[in-house]
């Protein structure tokens, strides 16, 4: 009887190990079949075998076609220059794996450019004459809210100087938190500080006006979101 349970036993362990070499067999011809990582802060350009997919025609260009995800994706992004990925795969409402690739493809056939805002990695089309650095930079900041209503406070009064306490009573925040989104957007080149008699006072620059006149004018940010 014992003898028995041995060979049963024996007999189990072999059927064991024998799935599990099978099972670690065919996992590792899944993640060999994958598709790698892509990573999309990065300038790393990755080539795409044509064994497994099909992206450029005979002329090595990418194949876009009408109504196809890359197409769906430049769409938004001409749309909305300067959107970010999170908001890329809200308004398109496809998951993010999906996203990450087409967006990694498009930006490896220089169809779309990144732009670094903080932590955050901003979407443009590739258009040099229409989105320069500086473009970008201004297109960026109007894409975040209080910024955006700072630099709108500007546009709509003619760029006349503000108090830093006035502009924060405008905006509806604290001279804390005004003070802050000054300094950063003195920093970055589109606010100028000036200390007449002891009076801090606030205004664009005149590169940061004439760049707000051309992003607004061109249609590249809307308008209507301007304060009233």
């Amino acid at each position: 009887m014992l003898k028995r349970t041995n060979l049963a036993f024996k007999k189990t362990i072999i059927v064991v190990i024998f799935i599990t070499l099978a099972l670690s067999t065919c996992w590792q011809l899944f993640l060999s079949s994958r598709i790698p990582e892509l990573d999309l802060t990065s300038n790393q350009t990755f080539t795409f075998s044509t064994s497994y997919m099909h992206i450029t025609d005979d002329n090595n260009e990418l194949i876009i076609d009408a109504g196809s995800m890359r197409s769906q994706i430049l769409t938004t992004i001409d749309q909305h220059p300067g959107m970010y990925f999170r908001e890329l795969c809200k308004i398109t409402g496809k998951e993010v794996g999906v996203i990450q690739y087409h967006v990694q493809i498009l930006m490896n056939f220089k169809k779309i450019c990144p732009y670094q805002d903080g932590r955050l990695v901003r979407y443009f089309i590739n258009n040099s004459t229409l989105y320069d650095d500086f473009t970008k930079l201004v297109v960026s900041t109007w894409n975040r809210p209080i910024d955006k209503q700072i630099l709108s406070e500007f546009y709509s009064t003619d760029n006349k100087k503000h108090r830093i306490n006035q502009l924060a009573r405008i905006i509806g925040v604290c001279r804390q938190t005004m003070s802050f989104h000054v300094n950063k957007l003195k920093e970055c080149g589109l606010l100028q500080v000036e200390v007449v008699d002891g009076i801090v006072r606030v205004s664009l620059t005149d590169a940061a006006m004439d760049k707000l006149d051309f992003v607004i004018n061109e249609g590249i940010v809307n308008r209507a979101e301007l304060l009233e």
